[in-house]
């Protein structure tokens, strides 16, 4: 399933044939049409942006909601992405926005606000990591928060170029940013850098049939690995 502006959405069985384009409004922009990741578990896509959009067949979509620990609902940023493990949902997003969800459908706020955009999550070992970078007053730092339930977090600026994106897969977590920033880590919450060889920017890191694979911002250089730790272009 794919997602985008407007509340584009299409699924495709190869990746390479796509049926079911579906979209709210032509176009889009930053409004709260725009879903900007999904995630896929037991049966269920959940796609978060600027609202909520969950379906069980790819077809039929229908709209969610985020509420705020004193039971009214708000939206005081957006979701940048979201993943499921240990039987709940967990997103995180813009202007320090983290929720977490047991159905995919209504999501429960744990942090109304924090000076920074976080723009990928992954999952393992029983942790959930969240990656992006500051802005404010310590603007394009990078920027790690790991929980183990989604509602509870340990937050922590890491001095150096923002992240983009965070993977999970054979027993380590592994994100990329700015700069050919790019660190690994056993546990969430001990990191190790890598180097790449590179200072262009990453865009995004996946674990994808027992390899990682990191793609720079710009299309134009990959790289891969089995373990985590060492990288091959």
């Amino acid at each position: 399933v794919a997602v985008g502006y407007g509340a584009m959405r299409a699924r495709s069985l190869d990746g390479a044939s796509w049926v079911d384009y579906q979209e709210v409004q032509a176009g889009g922009g930053d409004d709260p049409n725009l879903i900007r990741g999904v995630g896929f578990a037991d049966g269920r896509f959940v796609g978060v942006g600027n609202s909520i959009w969950y379906t069980d067949d790819g077809v039929a979509w229908k709209t969610g909601s985020v509420v705020a620990s004193n039971g009214g609902t708000m939206q005081p940023g957006f979701l940048s992405d979201v993943v499921h493990a240990n039987g709940r949902w967990v997103a995180a997003g813009g202007n320090g926005l983290r929720a977490y969800s047991d159905d995919g459908r209504t999501f429960r706020l744990v942090d109304a606000y924090y000076s920074g955009h976080y723009r990928g999550i992954a999952a393992g070992k029983g942790q959930f990591v969240a990656v992006g970078h500051t802005y404010g007053a310590m603007p394009n730092l990078g920027l790690r928060a790991v929980s183990s339930d989604g509602e509870a977090w340990t937050i922590e600026p890491a001095a150096g170029p923002g992240f983009a994106r965070v993977a999970f897969g054979n027993g380590r977590f592994v994100v990329v940013g700015n700069m050919g920033r790019c660190e690994g880590s056993a546990d969430g919450m001990k990191w190790e850098l890598i180097d790449l060889g590179t200072t262009t920017n990453l865009a995004e890191v996946r674990f994808v049939d027992g390899n990682f694979v990191v793609r720079s911002g710009n299309g134009m250089a990959a790289w891969t690995s089995s373990d985590g730790l060492s990288f091959t272009p």
